[in-house]
């Protein structure tokens, strides 16, 4: 597929409007060699396919707006000398109503500041509608008369009144655009009939099932930017091998979800399939690659054993002396997890759903035992059901319903070294567990994350709203990471004293103290689901997540067990306590050894309140 700057624009045609002498706005189609656009080309080097705006009788004001990443509104001598009016020009992506693809060149022309407002009405056409010329005449009851459209397709005026243009109509491109879903518009932000609180990987990827293949009405509300959160700092590591067939199930639902969503926006994710190699090193590292094997040979995913020889081919700066298994994964490779998530926004988004950002949820309203509303810093939303994706900062809203959720923030790192002709763009993934590291590649640099025998753990009811806001530790913290895996990495890659560390990425994820995430009802809350404590994977199984939840709003069973992922599987404790908080920073550490970690705070749970008994 050719890159989006070279694709024709012809099939992602805009519609503006144009006042003439009437003060009527009219509709017209924007063709080839347009003045206007062959100017904007030059400034913003498009492609050579330029556009025209079918030129009326009578003089026309336009207001043109293209507007690409940081450019600002310009004004545009050429067009006002032709028009005789001012026009700001600005440049902007413009996102496909039926595919979701998005065009470098798009212009959209409204009416100018002066003209007279449309009475609540879009100046420019919203998803879902269409501005539509009628063959027949104006203010005639042939066929094509807005009179009969009123009548038959429900539409309404451009402009009501006794002055509404009887040729200014609006037309549906599909219902599945437009419908009201079960009784909830489309259109009204007080009001959905699935509310998702996040939006982040999971609550997007949430968002897009649910208004894909569930049809329902679903509005998405994120505190900040879409995936402005962890979902933006993670590494993106796609890697199909893991210690369950459950988890390697997620994970190819995932890889699925690539090509769904490449083909329904008409240009790729951005995903880079490098493939991934395990090397085990130990005989416990061994092990559990041999248990993880098992679990691909039961779920079909594809993998195989290669020798020393074969790993250092494809990682020159690898030594591989030390390993005592080596396991190859084809399919494996990373994404940029901000990509993914806005793609699975636009999906969403072309699918139905709405997404509103800078709108904090401060409760779930809960009514009679069901959720009926979330209410935010600018007012309440009703709806039918709710959906917690909100990562982190799940917790204290699930807390506020006295449901503790068995996880806590966690920060994960890695650092970016700087160009080195060893690194290539083209090399796998390499996963050391006996490092306790893995490394990736981004252009000629390597991307290297270390864990760190103590990860930093958070109590979510102090996180701030903003994550460029919260200190990820002082400089010299910031390599104990590398610091404690300098000798295990060493072994690995033999250079490491010798690379330039130019970048360090720090955020939140969110880990359960037995290292699985939270997919499940609420108990004894209808209509709240609960899908967070992503543990480090939810770039990885954000799409098999997001299966999960829609088979549990539609009440289908699921083909994976739902049961260990229960929200209530750590039954009654305290989720803020500084001993659990450390529980769940261990889980990070070991991981595989995180199911231990959880029986090892039971455990010190118990004596804590054996000894306070004894006390008394």
């Amino acid at each position: 597929m050719p890159p989006a700057d070279a694709r024709q624009p012809e099939r992602l045609r805009s519609v503006f409007l144009l006042r003439g002498r009437s003060g009527h706005p009219r509709p017209h189609v924007l063709r080839q060699n347009c003045m206007v656009h062959r100017h904007l080309r030059r400034r913003s080097r498009a492609p050579a396919q330029p556009l025209r705006a079918t030129r009326p009788r009578h003089r026309r004001q336009i207001l043109c707006r293209w507007r690409p990443t940081g450019a600002r509104c310009r004004r545009s001598d050429l067009a006002r000398r032709r028009t005789g009016n001012p026009v700001g020009i600005a440049i902007r992506r413009r996102t496909h109503l039926r595919t979701g693809a998005q065009s470098p060149c798009r212009l959209f022309l409204h009416h100018a500041p002066a003209a007279r407002p449309l009475d609540g009405v879009a100046a420019f056409p919203r998803p879902g509608l269409q501005f539509h010329r009628p063959t027949g005449k104006r203010g005639k009851s042939g066929p094509h008369s807005p009179l009969q459209r009123l009548q038959a397709g429900g539409t309404e005026p451009l402009v009501p009144g006794n002055r509404t243009p009887q040729h200014a109509v609006l037309r549906r491109l599909s219902p599945s655009r437009t419908r009201q879903t079960r009784g909830f518009s489309m259109n009204r932000i007080d009001e959905a009939e699935i509310v998702v609180i996040g939006g982040g990987v999971i609550g997007c990827a949430v968002a897009w099932q649910l208004a894909d293949r569930e049809r329902r009405s679903v509005l998405v509300v994120e505190r900040n930017d879409i995936g402005g959160a962890a979902s933006s700092r993670a590494a993106g590591l796609i890697t199909p091998l893991r210690p369950s067939a459950a988890d390697n199930w997620f994970v190819a639902q995932t890889l699925a979800a690539f090509a769904e969503l490449t083909a329904s926006l008409g240009e790729p994710v951005g995903f880079r399939q490098v493939g991934t190699i395990l090397i085990a090193a130990s005989p416990e590292s061994e092990t559990r690659l041999t248990a993880m094997t098992a679990a691909a040979d039961s779920s079909g995913t594809a993998y195989e054993w290669i020798d020393r020889k074969e790993a250092e081919r494809r990682l020159p700066w690898l030594s591989a002396a030390g390993a005592c298994r080596i396991a190859w994964v084809p399919s494996g490779g990373f994404i940029d997890p901000y990509l993914l998530t806005q793609a699975y926004a636009r999906a969403a988004r072309a699918a139905g759903a709405r997404i509103r950002s800078r709108i904090a949820v401060e409760r779930i309203v809960i009514d009679d035992g069901r959720a009926c509303a979330v209410q935010t810093d600018q007012g309440r939303i009703a709806c039918r059901a709710v959906v917690l994706a909100a990562g982190s900062w799940s917790g204290p809203l699930a807390s506020q319903l006295g449901l503790p959720l068995g996880m806590a923030p966690v920060r994960s790192h890695y650092w970016i070294t700087g160009p080195d002709p060893a690194f290539a763009a083209d090399q796998p993934v390499a996963l050391l567990p006996d490092a306790a590291s893995y490394t990736r590649p981004e252009q000629n640099r390597l991307v290297i994350g270390a864990r760190e025998a103590r990860s930093p753990s958070y109590d979510a009811r102090t996180l701030p709203a903003d994550m460029g806001s919260l200190s990820m530790g002082s400089e010299e913290e910031r390599w104990n990471g590398l610091i404690e895996r300098r000798d295990a990495l060493g072994a690995f890659l033999p250079r490491l004293d010798a690379l330039d560390m130019v970048h360090f990425i720090a955020g939140l994820s969110a880990y359960t103290a037995d290292g699985r995430q939270i997919v499940g009802p609420a108990p004894g809350i209808a209509g709240l689901t609960v899908a967070t404590g992503c543990c480090g994977m939810g770039i990885a199984t954000s799409a098999g997540i997001a299966k999960i939840v829609a088979d549990l709003i539609a009440g289908r069973p699921s083909t994976v067990d739902r049961e260990p992922y229960r929200p209530d599987r750590f039954g009654s404790f305290d989720p803020y306590h500084p001993d659990f908080l450390e529980q769940c920073a261990l889980a990070r550490t070991a991981k595989s050894g995180a199911v231990s970690a959880m029986q090892q705070y039971a455990v010190d749970r118990d004596r804590h309140q054996r000894s306070g008994e004894g006390q008394s």
